[in-house]
């Protein structure tokens, strides 16, 4: 199985490569579970149940990528944003399928 995450490519024998290619593969099957959870989803209240989990994760990284610029430390609020991009996007996705 091979993904597409943020312009690479991540499969099964690259996750060793190193660190950042993993956390990506971590991050992309994540979100792949909550895909998921919203396609097996019956009922919209369902669905808003999974949005309202991504949001609470969206809100943590906001804070955590406020800390990490507190703290001046920019190579860990740049992953903590590449990671708050995907959850934003599955956010609103999941958004605008409950309109």
């Amino acid at each position: 199985m091979v993904l597409g995450v943020g312009g690479r490519h991540v499969g099964k024998n690259s996750c060793n490569r190193n660190w950042q290619t993993r956390r990506l593969f971590q991050v992309a099957l994540s979100l792949q579970v909550t895909c998921f959870k919203v396609a097996n989803t019956k009922s919209a209240s369902e669905r808003r149940e999974v949005r309202d989990d991504i949001k609470e994760n969206i809100d943590k990284l906001t804070n955590s990528i406020a800390e990490a610029f507190h703290k001046n430390d920019i190579p860990v609020a740049h992953k903590l944003v590449i990671k708050y991009k995907y959850y934003d996007n599955a956010y609103q996705k999941l958004r605008e399928m409950l309109v």
